[in-house]
């Protein structure tokens, strides 16, 4: 009855962390998921220690802070793969290879998200494809290798748009642009940030 109960209280916990995250109060967020990974550490439940290591990296990515992102992004990989966690080794691997491309360590980002399709590969998942795109074409971008991170581009948008995650869709058409005005197609990187801004409008 007593583990019902932990298992009760951290989940309320997460709760209320991810819910601080939406409302944009990253201190009070952060405060809540280092709460619930600290007690589920105690309980030995390594799932929900790694989710919320996961969560806790994804909270310093969006609060413009990556340095402090790939600690816990790396904790969360060690503990998935010393509990034989690999779903959430992959996830780990896709946060870890954000930062680094946040950080500008491209060359690190790209073997770091070639060692995560490897990984989901191994588990026949392709659930996360279009974050793996996404972010290679950005690790490419950083390398001024714009017209294959454009070829990722496309690879990404259908399988984006068909998520209907508006978050990642807002940031590929930001990062399409970009490449587009590196490359000279004003005309197209200009309709593309307008895409982008009324998405961010929303």
């Amino acid at each position: 009855r007593q583990a019902g109960i932990s298992g009760e209280v951290e989940s309320l916990v997460l709760s209320l962390a991810v819910a601080y995250r939406r409302m944009g109060d990253a201190e009070q967020a952060r405060r809540y998921f280092t709460q619930a990974q600290q007690r589920m550490r105690v309980r030995g439940d390594w799932d929900g220690v790694t989710t919320n290591l996961i969560q806790l990296g994804f909270l310093h990515e969006e609060s413009g802070t990556p340095e402090q992102a790939l600690q816990p992004f790396q904790q969360a990989l060690d503990v998935a793969l010393a509990h034989q966690l690999p779903d959430t080794a992959n996830s780990a691997l896709l946060g870890l290879a954000e930062a680094q491309i946040s950080l500008g360590q491209s060359e690190i980002a790209l073997r770091t998200l070639e060692r995560a399709r490897h990984g989901f590969a191994a588990r026949q998942d392709t659930s996360s494809e279009d974050s793996l795109q996404l972010l290679t074409g950005r690790a490419l971008a950083r390398q001024g290798r714009h017209a294959e991170a454009l070829a990722h581009y496309r690879q990404a948008m259908p399988l984006i748009k068909r998520n209907g995650n508006e978050r990642y869709l807002a940031d590929l058409y930001k990062a399409q642009a970009t490449s587009l005005e590196a490359l000279g197609h004003d005309v197209a990187a200009l309709s593309d940030y307008k895409q982008y801004t009324e998405l961010k409008l929303r």
